[in-house]
């Protein structure tokens, strides 16, 4: 990913989402899925605060996400 030099931000986690709680039980059956969707959240953080220099360089993931999704896993 391609982030612009910014001072550092902190990233709020709502524990109780459906995403971060399928996240965790994701992490135990598949880690490197799991890995791979963390980063999706993060680069969507980063896109609705505006701070994603280059939107393209998340495409990778959300394609492997859509790809798992598509197998139904």
């Amino acid at each position: 990913l391609t982030y612009l030099r910014l001072p550092e931000q902190r990233l709020e986690i709502n524990a109780k989402h459906a995403i971060i709680k399928h996240l965790a039980a994701l992490r135990e059956s598949d880690a490197d899925l799991a890995a791979v969707v963390a980063r999706q959240l993060f680069s969507n953080a980063l896109i609705s605060a505006g701070l994603l220099d280059d939107p393209r360089t998340m495409l990778a993931d959300l394609n492997q996400i859509l790809e798992h999704a598509a197998k139904g896993k």
